[in-house]
């Protein structure tokens, strides 16, 4: 079978018995029956909207066929490494080691040592496949590297976003960004904003996307897992009572994670649904930035210190936490390659601007009660 028949095969086979599953307002997923119902549970824990309005169409294609698999798993495994050009792509947060491959049938085509059986493979610059062997290979979740990317490039590349390392939160309509280095307690912050706060409305974490829109920045939530440090779950008792028994904790040193400052020792893995459940809030795919906190947090203290920040250290911080070319959880060119003409000066000069920068150090000690209380003051001082 040569790359023309690969190619009529499979635009043949994606046509048949498919539903349509509309993850975003342009990116459609076209599923098999017997699948349907399971992938769109699993899409239903990520995507909370139909909003996200892509430039452009995309189609992303489930395929059954045992002869495609064992073509590509021949030239993968047999034939001369250089022939395909495969490179090899390590993921902060997983036990596995990635491949993508070019010029294989004359496609790229991602996929882990540990997928057996299954391939993600890019028709054009719109349209993806995901080849299984058969339905026992199928699994949901690794559509999402798909969704994921094509958000992420989509926006990055024709929108002129930002991908910011971030976590976010609405209170009262007002869009607060919480940003930092790696533990410097964003996600901690929002835990207590969130916490038996019928105000807050849970957005992101981890990443934010932003998109200026005329005199506004819209903060948009962003499908990703959020990771939760174990040493969380003693502060947050609905959380803790919630997770145990029933989500694993995985230690990253002992999958191969080289031991740093900025990997904890304990990780919680929890879909953005199974998240916003346990914590009992409310949730919105998007708001508009208000003010922008640089947090850090002060290991065994009560303290709530807040002050203004210069004009070098909100440049500092916008630099420091654009993700643009350097998201260590993304393959840079398997989707399609970041432009690297972008200017950021427009944005940055919007965000100097228009938008409150704030200077936040508080104790690991602190309650919810506590902090919510203090944010509050910090938010009428500031805005």
């Amino acid at each position: 079978m040569n790359r023309k028949n690969i190619s009529e095969n499979i635009y043949n086979k994606r046509t048949k018995l498919y539903k349509i599953i509309s993850c975003d307002s342009n990116i459609n997923c076209y599923i098999q029956d017997i699948l349907f119902d399971e992938t769109k549970n699993y899409l239903n824990n990520y995507f909370f909207y139909d909003k996200y309005q892509t430039n452009k169409k995309y189609e992303i294609h489930l395929i059954i066929d045992n002869e495609i698999v064992d073509l590509i798993e021949n030239k993968i495994y047999y034939a001369d490494i250089s022939d395909i050009e495969c490179y090899r792509v390590f993921r902060e947060w997983t036990n596995k080691e990635f491949y993508y491959s070019i010029n294989l049938f004359g496609y790229s085509i991602f996929y882990s040592n540990s997928w057996e059986g299954t391939y993600l493979i890019k028709l054009n610059n719109y349209e993806f496949a995901m080849i299984v062997k058969n339905m026992s290979s199928f699994k949901v979740e690794r559509l999402m590297y798909v969704i994921r990317e094509i958000l992420r490039k989509s926006n990055l590349n024709d929108k002129g976003a930002l991908m910011l390392h971030s976590a976010c939160i609405n209170i009262d309509n007002l869009g607060v960004l919480l940003m930092g280095t790696k533990n410097a307690g964003k996600t901690t912050a929002l835990c207590h904003l969130l916490n038996n706060n019928y105000r807050a409305k849970f957005i992101s974490n981890d990443r934010t996307l932003l998109l200026l829109n005329k005199n506004n920045g819209d903060l948009w939530q962003f499908p990703q897992n959020i990771r939760l440090n174990k040493s969380m779950l003693n502060t947050f008792y609905d959380l803790k009572k919630g997770v145990e028994g029933k989500y694993k904790i995985y230690n990253p040193y002992k999958i191969g994670i080289k031991k740093c400052d900025n990997v904890s020792k304990s990780k919680l893995a929890l879909m953005p649904k199974e998240f916003i459940n346990l914590m009992n809030c409310g949730v919105e795919h998007k708001c508009k930035l208000s003010i922008i906190i640089n947090v850090e947090i002060v290991i065994n203290s009560n303290v709530f210190l807040y002050r203004k920040m210069n004009s070098d250290e909100k440049n500092e911080l916008i630099k420091s936490n654009n993700l643009f070319n350097k998201d260590d959880l993304y393959i840079d060119d398997w989707i399609m390659k970041n432009k690297t003409d972008h200017d950021f000066t427009n944005v940055t000069d919007w965000l100097l601007k228009h938008v409150k920068f704030v200077k936040l150090s508080y104790g690991s000690n602190i309650s919810s009660k506590e902090f919510q209380k203090k944010f509050d003051i910090l938010i009428g001082d500031n805005l």
